[in-house]
């Protein structure tokens, strides 16, 4: 949108930053690298980078034998890129990881390429590094020799428990089910301080069949859980399908002018997110991962208190009108602002 930055095509743009950038690593004696997706949307940037480059393809939903090429051509080393697919599920989606490092170690071995890196981008908003670890180990199998190797199987005494909240619990299909994006009921839930996002979203489907299907899943997965990190990863699940169907019910009882009994049921969430709290710090201790976690808890059971208020005062019509519940459970609610200008006015965002 910069008026100067307009008149440059975008693969001259980013290759003028990118090349002096790992010219300079060159000179430095060492070997640069670069991802390779914005070089495949703008391949005419490569020609600004020193050969010297290795360009790491990630591809997470097929293989690296169309985009690879592209690289290799113009003389550039790839090393293929697959993922365990972490942020896009409830846990992890198990056969849709293995099925992609198959895949990518197959093109690895058939075009020769410089070597293969699989990645996990996140275990975070509660999920645990130490329950990828039987994955992990097993993807060096594949990679080395992609005909061998299950991650199932490498889970060992836990493969039912993987099997439940890595295949099952991803057939129970909406927010549940294997997408391109980040999870949007982890992400709803913790991401951005307002957990009534993730009612907003999913109320319909979490109180529901898909609902009683995804808990029983869940409940399956906890009574069979080893040990502290997968009774974690089950707990997490859980609170957050929990929370959701206490909103609605909080919902429902402002809705029949009973706020005292909407505080009520909306006070029992302060119990998930410190629950959720401990999780992640115990985490933490015990494996690593992002301190962040559990202060996204603390920032979702902040608000939660701040929405019991808004009910306390607001509740009886004490404005002269009552409050819409995904007015009143908005970070930005203003009393008196009956019209939400803040929600209306685009620019406003800002």
């Amino acid at each position: 949108t910069c008026e100067e930055c307009a008149k440059i095509d975008k693969a001259e743009l980013y290759g003028r930053h990118f090349g002096p950038l790992a010219q300079r690593v060159v000179d430095a004696g060492h070997t640069p690298a670069v991802w390779g997706d914005m070089f495949v949307d703008h391949p005419e940037a490569l020609d600004h980078l020193p050969k010297e480059t290795i360009v790491f393809d990630w591809q997470y939903f097929k293989g690296v034998k169309d985009t690879a090429r592209q690289f290799t051509d113009k003389g550039f080393r790839v090393v293929g890129c697959p993922t365990l697919h972490v942020y896009n599920a409830p846990w992890f989606h198990i056969e849709k990881s293995e099925q992609n490092v198959r895949q990518v170690s197959r093109d690895i071995k058939e075009l020769g390429l410089h070597g293969v890196c699989l990645t996990t981008w996140e275990s975070g908003l509660l999920g645990a590094y130490d329950t990828l670890f039987p994955a992990i180990s097993e993807s060096v199998k594949v990679m080395d020799d992609p005909d061998t190797g299950s991650f199932l199987e490498a889970y060992g005494p836990s493969s039912e428990w993987a099997r439940l909240m890595g295949v099952e619990l991803e057939g129970c299909g909406g927010v549940f089910a294997f997408s391109g994006h980040r999870n949007k009921l982890k992400s709803r839930a913790l991401l951005y301080s307002n957990p009534f996002l993730a009612w907003m979203h999913h109320a319909e489907e979490l109180c529901g069949e898909r609902g009683d299907r995804a808990l029983a899943v869940i409940e399956q997965a906890s009574q069979v859980a080893k040990g502290e990190a997968e009774k974690g990863v089950c707990t997490a699940v859980r609170s957050m399908i929990d929370f959701v169907r206490i909103a609605e019910e909080a919902r429902l009882l402002y809705a029949r002018n009973e706020p005292e009994a909407a505080i009520n049921r909306l006070t029992a969430t302060r119990t998930i997110f410190d629950m959720m709290m401990r999780i992640a710090r115990r985490s933490h201790d015990r494996i690593g991962g992002s301190l962040a976690d559990a202060e996204r808890c603390k920032a979702a059971l902040d608000h939660v208190d701040r929405v019991i208020v808004r009910l306390r005062n607001y509740g009886r019509r004490q404005l002269g009108y009552l409050p819409a519940w995904e007015i009143l459970t908005h970070p930005m609610f203003v009393p008196h602002d009956q019209a939400c200008w803040w929600l209306v006015n685009g620019w406003g965002k800002e």
